[in-house]
């Protein structure tokens, strides 16, 4: 089921899994370039559904089918959006517990969240983490030299959906670091990583975890996405139990 629901600047594109009786709701948040048809999300969903929750994955400015474009690509725009949806489906379902289910970037986001929006969620899973989100999209997302990019001041990514990143963004990401900014949370949080993740360092995990005492499963042999037979069978067991215990 699609729906649209009314942010602070524009409509949010979502994509929500329900079940008859709702105890528990997931705000699914996709990775840079993603989009809420995520098969990590779908694949989640289609369990966690049979348990009572409601998950929802929505757009991030610009992608997907957002009505907006990269020019709205901010982190406050993003932090918005998912705090529109949060706010919108758990007034809906005062009683169910809220949870969070975030890939890379998305993960990025809702660690962001967790600093400049305080607030008290029942589970956090969060898949193979961007912590560092400037390097990563340097490294492994930007096609041109920094140097270029910094020059014309937008650049265009994407995959299924082109999407321009203003330079002004890519500041952001340098100004806003994870690391340097979390504060121990009271938030029960699992990372789950790839141990041959080449986008998103597992080292940086690790260190995550030792310093701010999360859990964390490790896949073993998975890169990035996931995509070898098996493993993302793996990601949705060990969310699943932790959503569940």
């Amino acid at each position: 089921m699609y729906q649209q629901i009314e942010g602070k600047k524009y409509k949010i594109d979502c994509k929500l899994w329900s079940p008859e009786k709702v105890s528990r709701i997931i705000i699914a948040v996709h990775g840079f370039a993603g989009d809420k048809e995520s098969g990590a999300i779908a694949s989640l969903a289609e369990e966690m559904v049979k348990k009572d929750t409601l998950v929802v994955a929505l757009d991030l400015p610009g992608h997907g089918t957002s009505e907006v474009d990269g020019d709205y690509l901010t982190l406050e725009n993003c932090l918005d959006n998912i705090t529109s949806v949060e706010e919108y489906y758990h007034n809906q379902y005062k009683d169910a517990k809220l949870s969070y289910f975030a890939t890379s970037f998305g993960a990025y986001l809702v660690l962001l969240k967790l600093i400049k929006k305080p607030q008290k969620y029942d589970k956090i899973v969060l898949r193979c983490p961007a912590l560092k989100m400037d390097k990563i999209f340097v490294n492994a997302i930007l096609r041109e030299s920094i140097k270029d990019f910094k020059k014309r001041t937008y650049t265009i990514v994407g995959y299924e959906r082109e999407l321009k990143v203003n330079y002004s963004f890519y500041e952001e990401l340098e100004n806003t670091q994870i690391f340097e900014l979390f504060q121990k949370d009271e938030n029960k949080i699992l990372i789950i990583h790839g141990d041959q993740d080449d986008t998103a360092p597992i080292e940086d995990s690790y260190a995550f975890q030792a310093k701010y005492q999360t859990e964390m499963e490790v896949v073993k042999g998975a890169d990035h996405r996931f995509k070898k037979e098996g493993e993302l069978e793996e990601v949705i067991a060990y969310a699943e139990q932790f959503y569940e215990n």
